[in-house]
């Protein structure tokens, strides 16, 4: 090979989506985040009728996030 050349290489966007996916995912920092986020929506969906559409539109936001 001459001097100066390189190698490139790609990964297939599913595969490289996977990993990047469960680095994400699988972060203490994440899952704490979205157990409060769970915590925090149930609490507002059993502590009355006023804070059940927090609670549904913050029980949504974990559900997607996961």
């Amino acid at each position: 090979m001459p001097d100066g050349a390189t190698i490139t290489y790609q990964l297939p966007r599913d595969e490289l989506t996977r990993t990047l996916w469960r680095r994400v995912v699988s972060r203490p920092r994440f899952l704490q985040a979205m157990g409060l986020y769970s915590v925090l929506a149930l609490v507002l969906l059993v502590a009355g009728s006023e804070f059940t559409y927090a609670g549904v539109l913050l029980l949504a936001y974990v559900l997607v996030r996961r």
